[in-house]
């Protein structure tokens, strides 16, 4: 195999290992640490040149920023309002 494969192949293993270590992570709870894991998978999908990697990759970072979002979103809208100090 050549060298430039090899690489290329080693690239497409660590991406989908990457991929695979995102999901138990979300299961866990841990949304940064998989969202983390998605955008391994997809340095090593685009540094592999592979394009469905890098499509199921970018779906998932997605997916994931978005569940960031939603929970941030659900924080605020729990906070306590704030009061007003100003004296008339």
């Amino acid at each position: 195999m050549e060298p430039r494969l090899l690489g290329a192949v080693e690239l497409s293993v660590e991406g989908t290992e990457r991929a695979d270590l995102a999901m138990p992570a979300r299961k866990q709870g841990d949304v940064t640490r998989a969202l983390g894991h998605a955008q391994q998978a997809l340095t090593a999908a685009r540094a592999g040149g592979h394009q469905s990697a890098m499509a199921r990759a970018l779906d998932t970072v997605g997916w994931f920023r978005a569940q960031q979002v939603r929970a941030r979103a659900t924080r605020l809208s729990q906070a306590p309002a704030p009061t007003s100090t100003s004296r008339c």
